[in-house]
């Protein structure tokens, strides 16, 4: 049995292996999922701003040059 000792030690690295890979999947599995409710979450923050029916910067800066350009027409 002595000769096979060896043998033992594997299957405790192995099994000792795969339990870190487990554990590490699940880690990134969970941090994959934060980010995918972070970007929803960014995404619907940007909405909610965007459309309060408020010109945006660029669109009152486009209208005021617009007006010392070309009078506004």
């Amino acid at each position: 049995m002595n000769g096979f000792g060896w043998l033992g030690k594997l299957e405790q690295d192995i099994i000792r292996k795969n339990k870190v890979k487990k554990a590490l999947h699940k880690e990134i599995t969970d941090k994959i999922e934060q980010l995918r409710v972070l970007e929803v979450d960014l995404k619907e923050t940007v909405d909610k701003a965007l459309s309060t029916g408020q010109p945006s910067r660029e669109d009152v800066e486009w209208d005021l040059m617009d007006k010392r350009l070309n009078g506004g027409k």
